[in-house]
């Protein structure tokens, strides 16, 4: 939530922007879903796949947002 305060300050293109939010959107939606589905049926490989992807996704974003951070305005 607190990265949605200061997204407009993330020095990236409006396209990377975009990848940036649909990552941190998709993979935060995938993470929570693979782990319930891994409780629900237990040693299911797609539900891991899908925990691991959704994680990786996020870690992505949240990589991005902060190097968009991080660099220094014209």
């Amino acid at each position: 939530m607190v990265l949605g305060v200061v997204f407009d300050s993330v020095i990236v293109g409006e396209r990377t922007r975009l990848w940036i939010a649909a990552a941190l959107l998709s993979g935060s939606v995938m993470f929570p879903l693979g782990v319930i589905l891994q409780s629900a049926s237990p040693g299911g490989m797609l539900a891991s796949a899908l925990a691991v992807a959704g994680s990786t996704l996020v870690i992505v974003g949240l990589g991005a947002a902060a190097l968009g951070l991080m660099r220094q305005g014209p």
